[in-house]
């Protein structure tokens, strides 16, 4: 494998960077956390993913940022091949994100897992390594992490032992050496458990034909008893024959008292209803006749624009009146004010805008103006009064009309509800004269039902004695038949 370049993004100290791998051997030199791990470990990355338990997504994707990448780029075996992976910051962790590879220049999207296998069969490793969370063949033989060279170095001999075999795939011959030394150490101790089991052999073959023996004897018993035991086996089975019978027709006839008792239970209760549907019949048909003899010769008639007509002349004739009333006050002011200019002059001597003497002459001429003044106000006052008499009468005698239209409204309204309650009650009398019918075909077929099974009853009158009988019957053979096992 030649590595050609890497590019990274969002990788550790890495924001997004391009490295070019030249021919030959390459040397990373630099301080400490200048990022000589980081491309290691991206390189690592890209080939085998996260690796549980050694390189994580978080120590890979750089603090702050939610996504990162790593695309690496080498050459084997002449054939140019391009790997890209991502990752992704979650609520909790940073997980691995779906990639791509190319092959031959043919873009190939896939998971994780998918890109792993890919890898893993391009540079030969076993496919065991798949679920493995570490590539313990990687780490020892291309890139090994400075702590870990301790490991190797000081590890026992077994286990660089163990290391070997897998870089080489030849561990699976150890297992196999293992496989076959603990197949060998089971057959040892079953062929002990079989040589124990077979130790008292001899004496088993004796019990078994002593065994034998007593199972031919139990045999020829058993075929001497063979006919009586088969007579037996017969007679019960009748006997029980005729008890299942039997006991079928007490169940038969427990079912028709039980449907006797139901339909006594439905004609009582439909002979009440009946009973109580007669009375109510006869209650509405009483009702129903009293209220057609109330509304016997009563006229239903609509008041209803008279009444609007009444209260719209009650309306005028109120404002007619309030009209008047507001005159009559006018007039009664402008005559309270010529009494008080008529008794003003009477007691003045100089006119208080000139100082002049006021003469009696002067006053006696204003004092008869206002007298005529006041004089024509009375008259209005008295025509006006006697206006306002005559339409409080006629007021009153269209509110007295409105009551009285009110009233026959009122016996009109009475009269619709008697109406009302009429239809209602022979509605329902029509509904009750109908369940009527129907009580009395119900009791007819329940009566016609009761017959049948009264006659059923009576002829299934002496199962129960049959049953006692039978059931002594099978109780003998049971018994004899115990006697002959």
């Amino acid at each position: 494998m030649l590595l050609r370049s890497i590019k990274l993004k969002n990788i550790r100290s890495y924001l997004d960077q391009e490295i070019q791998f030249p021919e030959g051997s390459v040397l990373l030199s630099g301080d400490i956390g200048t990022g000589k791990s980081t491309i290691l470990l991206a390189i690592e990355f890209a080939l085998f993913g996260i690796l549980r338990g050694d390189l994580s997504g978080n120590s890979l994707l750089r603090n702050g940022t939610e996504k990162g990448s790593v695309e690496l780029e080498f050459e084997l075996e002449g054939q140019k091949i391009t790997i890209h992976r991502k990752l992704k910051r979650t609520k909790n962790t940073v997980e691995q994100d779906a990639g791509y590879i190319i092959k031959n220049s043919m873009r190939k999207d896939a998971t994780p897992q998918e890109l792993k296998i890919e890898i893993l069969e391009l540079v030969g490793y076993p496919r065991s390594m798949l679920t493995k969370s570490k590539s313990m063949v990687y780490r020892y033989t291309v890139y090994t992490p400075q702590e870990d060279m301790k490991r190797i170095v000081l590890d026992t001999k077994e286990s660089r032992l163990d290391i070997l075999r897998k870089v080489f795939d030849i561990d699976k011959y150890k297992r196999i050496k293992e496989n076959a030394t603990n197949y060998s150490k089971s057959l040892r101790e079953q062929s002990k458990e079989h040589a124990g089991a077979i130790s008292d052999l001899e004496e088993k073959k004796k019990q078994k034909q002593e065994k034998d023996k007593q199972a031919q004897e139990v045999i020829e018993n058993i075929n001497n008893q063979k006919p009586k035991l088969d007579r037996a086996k017969k007679d019960l089975a009748e006997s029980k024959k005729k008890l299942t019978e039997t006991e079928d027709n007490i169940k038969k006839l427990q079912e028709k008292k039980k449907e006797l008792e139901i339909a006594d239970a439905q004609l009582k209760l439909k002979t009440e209803q009946n009973s109580a549907n007669a009375i109510e019949l006869g209650k509405l048909r009483e009702e129903i006749k009293t209220i057609e003899q109330e509304l016997e010769g009563k006229e239903i008639k609509d008041h209803s624009e008279q009444i609007k007509e009444i209260n719209d002349k009650i309306r005028q004739a109120e404002q007619g009146i309030k009209e008047i009333n507001d005159k009559v006050t006018a007039f009664k002011t402008k005559k309270q004010m010529s009494k008080e200019t008529k008794e003003k002059i009477e007691s003045l001597n100089n006119c208080p805008t000139c100082l002049q003497e006021v003469t009696a002459i002067h006053k006696t001429a204003i004092a008869d103006a206002e007298n005529s003044k006041i004089k024509i106000f009375e008259e209005h006052i008295e025509q006006h009064s006697t206006t306002i008499t005559e339409k409080e009468e006629n007021l009153k005698a269209l509110k007295q009309a409105l009551e009285e239209l009110k009233e026959k409204e009122r016996e009109v309204s009475l009269l619709k509800l008697k109406q009302a309650n009429l239809k209602e009650k022979q509605n329902k009398e029509k509904t009750l004269s109908i369940q009527q019918e129907e009580i009395k075909k119900e009791i007819g077929k329940i009566n016609q039902n009761k017959t049948g099974l009264k006659e059923e009853i009576e002829k299934l009158g002496s199962v129960e004695q049959e049953f006692t009988e039978n059931k002594k019957e099978f109780d003998s053979s049971a018994r004899k038949r115990e006697r002959q096992r």
